[in-house]
């Protein structure tokens, strides 16, 4: 029992602290420096290109924040702002290639969570069922969806929890990155 007291407080401290430094390296990433995060506001900036091994990305689009986000159960609940994505170009069309990671917490054990993305208010078919929640409080969920055909012009993405029994969004990292031939 002794051995337990002692390690579930270095194991929580750990947690902590790999959430603080996965918070501090999103700030520098956005380009917000080494700052606290929790008092940022959630940013959304272009990125330099991605190289695929098939495409460059055109442009990048990211959006993170540590939030207290409640999801009602049964409930497609919006997490962060939508991200306005531009396909560019005089002729064509684009392929959206979405990123999502969300940490979800305070679930009742046996909670089911899903991850969802919509563009221009139409969900994709991908969202997946992304996992339950176990004897712990929290668990972090990850999908990458693709999206082809945009027309050119801007789009709105909108990035969406869903749950089986209430819940919460603690953090989020979203990327949209786009493709243009």
């Amino acid at each position: 029992m002794r051995k337990v007291r002692i390690v579930l407080p270095i194991g929580l401290v750990v947690i902590l602290l790999s959430l603080w430094a996965g918070t501090q390296l999103a700030a520098i990433a956005t380009g917000g420096g080494a700052t606290n995060a929790v008092t940022k506001a959630p940013a959304q900036r272009a990125l330099a290109p991605v190289t695929t091994a098939h495409k460059v990305a055109k442009k990048n689009y990211l959006e993170t924040d540590i939030a207290s986000i409640s999801v009602p159960a049964f409930t497609f609940t919006p997490v962060g702002d939508p991200i306005t994505a531009n396909c560019p170009g005089t002729s064509g069309t684009c392929t959206f290639e979405m990123v999502q990671n969300q940490q979800y917490c305070y679930g009742a054990s046996g909670t089911i969570y899903y991850i969802a993305v919509a563009v221009d208010g139409g969900f994709l078919a991908q969202s997946p069922y992304s996992g339950q929640f176990a004897s712990e409080s929290c668990d972090t969920t990850a999908w990458t969806y693709q999206a082809t055909g945009i027309s050119l012009g801007n789009h709105s993405v909108q990035f969406y929890a869903y749950t089986s029994a209430a819940a919460t969004v603690v953090d989020y990292s979203f990327v949209v990155r786009v493709y243009h031939p």
